[in-house]
């Protein structure tokens, strides 16, 4: 990925493979999200145990806005 590339869903590609290749060449991640979501952490659940066997760190910011951030997401996030 290009710094500061836009990213649109399209058929040339789509930000769920963007995150997937930015986690495999990064040293650290910092993710910023409106809400998280425990399906949505499903399909990334491989993708931070990788980075931990990695010893590759990170933070996630998010919001409890509106309650749309899944309580069972944050506790497993914790455990990683």
């Amino acid at each position: 990925m290009l710094e500061n590339e836009l990213i649109l869903n399209s058929e040339e590609g789509n930000f769920y493979n963007e995150l997937l290749e930015s986690f495999d060449d990064c040293i650290n991640y910092k993710l910023s999200v409106a809400f998280i979501n425990w399906s949505g952490l499903q399909l990334i659940l491989d993708s931070f145990s990788e980075l931990e066997r990695r010893n590759i760190t990170g933070k996630i910011i998010t919001s409890t806005y509106l309650g749309f951030t899944d309580p069972k997401a944050i506790r497993r996030l914790s455990e990683i």
